[in-house]
């Protein structure tokens, strides 16, 4: 079972206090008008470099390029556009994102040098936090709705699937210990439980992910590997047998400038190399 979980953006928070003085002719100021230390309303942060993958390569084996990814962003580092291309640089597909007020509002996708329209992603928010996905067709009829739900601290805590029609199809709740995320279980729309995931951390990194079956039987698993804090490694096994390996190379930033897809064999099967630009984002410290 496949879960696409996972959403990445910045959060950017700007507050500016104001300071309301009593008249002098007032012996004692109410609570709510007694001046505040200004520590107290500012909140810090700093501006950093943030880098965004611009162009991807896929090669096989022996070396020849199978294909190219290309990505477009605006001056925020929200992606535009994303186009998929064969070695000839023919397009395959590409999807098109309209941004408002840095969230992604609707994506949509196209299909083909003909730029065939196909399916696309119109979003909800409340406040900095996804809360609804209506998947629809060409026509614009909805084909599957995603409802999210969150706890006080911004993490989510379910997601539910529903057809087009709002009929619940699947139900996947998490749980966490501070901001890591433990625990996803799978279940159907009457609470029968299909499955889970089970999450390890170490130094605030992800460690590891265990599936699970209804019966408690583990599937498959990752485990991650790091240097120096960066990703430069998975290994992924289907129940204890390894299945395939991951490595990355990285550039001084960190960032994977090529990522190598090995048989179990060892035998390299795949590899992705990438091209970066840095964008500014202001981050809260």
């Amino acid at each position: 079972m496949k879960k696409i979980l996972w959403l990445l953006s910045v959060l950017i928070l700007s507050i500016t206090s104001c300071v309301t003085t009593a008249p002098e002719t007032m012996d004692a100021k109410p609570e709510e008008m007694k001046e505040k230390s200004p520590e107290e309303n500012v909140v810090k942060t700093e501006i950093i470099d943030v880098y965004l993958p611009s162009a991807v390569s896929l090669s096989a084996s022996d070396g020849v390029v199978d294909g190219y990814i290309q990505y477009e962003y605006d001056e925020k580092g929200n992606l535009l556009s994303k186009e998929e291309l064969t070695s000839e640089k023919k397009l395959i597909s590409r999807l098109e994102n309209e941004v408002s007020m840095d969230k992604i509002m609707k994506t949509q996708w196209f299909r083909g040098e003909e730029n065939e329209p196909g399916i696309s992603v119109v979003r909800e928010y409340d406040g900095n936090n996804l809360i609804k996905e209506t998947s629809l067709d060409t026509k614009d009829i909805a084909q599957s709705i995603s409802v999210y739900e969150y706890d006080d601290n911004g993490n989510s805590v379910k997601w539910i699937v529903s057809s087009g029609d709002d009929v619940p199809m699947m139900v996947t709740e998490y749980e966490y210990d501070s901001d890591e995320r433990t625990k996803a279980t799978f279940y159907t729309p009457l609470g029968e439980m299909e499955g889970y995931i089970e999450y390890s951390w170490i130094d605030g990194k992800i460690e590891s992910e265990k599936t699970y079956d209804k019966d408690g039987d583990m599937e498959k698993s990752i485990v991650y590997e790091y240097a120096e804090g960066n990703l430069v490694g998975e290994t992924h096994y289907k129940k204890t047998i390894v299945s395939y390996t991951i490595e990355y190379d990285l550039d001084e930033q960190g960032n994977a400038k090529t990522k190598k897809h090995f048989y179990r064999s060892g035998n390299l099967k795949a590899q992705w190399d990438y091209s970066y630009i840095s964008v500014k984002k202001e981050v809260q410290l």
